[in-house]
């Protein structure tokens, strides 16, 4: 059994908890560390017990914790080369042999087997990851620009999928964002709309069967709001044929809120 519950989803800040067997796992530190250690208390765990935690690149929304944490809990950390090359200074307080260096590919601890694969979005490396065991899937993509074929071959069988919906075209199109911001956004290297979450969500669902809850997530705080993610995505599956609540069940992470904890079993 899997365990999933989102600490924190959007652009404040984001952490993914996760428990597989024995290990317990953080996908990102965005918050303070102050936030992590008591949201975790909140839902009965501790960051005394962090095995591990896994950056998906260096945005201050994904690691603003990470250094104090690291100072005051022994974890291992999983990041690229190059986000330990941008982050070298503020970690050098950190002991070399507790970063694990990632790339492309899949490696094992214990009996959970982690995918990482490249994401498109305007950091210097980005990562989403898949965790399976015992058959479970799960899969976070989240500050992802559009689904490249190595995404979505990584998140094909996946039975349950925390995924990017961070904004509405229109309201990005139409917001006080400045011209440049707004490109960037709507750029293969930028983020996730409803729409395109709904349609990828649609692929999977009709290409492997196995998906059956999908976590909306990194919404934008600006250009979209939870109740018009929901929404969008349940008309774009609609349209597919698939109905929200039968085929597959569908929530929306929140900021600064903790959502329930799933178990994926």
């Amino acid at each position: 059994m899997i365990e999933y519950c989102s600490l924190a989803s959007g652009s404040c800040g984001n952490s993914h908890y996760i428990k597989a067997g024995q290990l317990d796992i953080l996908v990102d530190v965005g918050m303070s560390a102050k936030y992590i250690r008591e949201a975790l208390g909140q839902i009965g765990e501790s960051m005394a017990d962090i095995d591990a935690v896994f950056i998906t690149h260096e945005h201050s929304d994904h690691i603003k914790g990470l250094a104090v944490l690291a100072k005051r809990f022994d974890f291992r950390i999983f990041m690229s080369h190059s986000i330990y090359r941008l982050l070298q200074e503020q970690l050098s307080h950190i002991a070399p042999e507790r970063f694990v260096f990632i790339e492309d590919g899949v490696l094992e601890l214990g009996d959970l087997k982690i995918e990482i694969f490249s994401v498109s979005h305007d950091a210097t490396q980005t990562f989403g990851f898949t965790f399976e065991q015992a058959s479970k899937k799960i899969g976070i993509a989240t500050d992802i620009g559009f689904i490249s074929p190595i995404a979505r071959a990584a998140l094909s069988d996946c039975d349950f999928l925390v995924l990017e919906s961070n904004h509405d075209e229109h309201l990005v199109e139409v917001g006080r964002y400045p011209y440049i911001l707004k490109q960037r956004i709507l750029s293969e290297r930028g983020h996730l709309s409803n729409k395109s979450a709904g349609e990828f969500i649609a692929d999977l669902f009709h290409q492997s069967g196995r998906l059956k809850y999908i976590v909306l997530a990194h919404l934008s705080q600006e250009n979209n709001y939870p109740e018009l993610a929901y929404l969008s995505v349940e008309q774009v599956l609609a349209k597919r044929e698939i109905k929200v609540g039968r085929d597959v069940m569908v929530s929306v992470a929140l900021r600064k809120q903790i959502s329930e904890r799933f178990r994926i079993v």
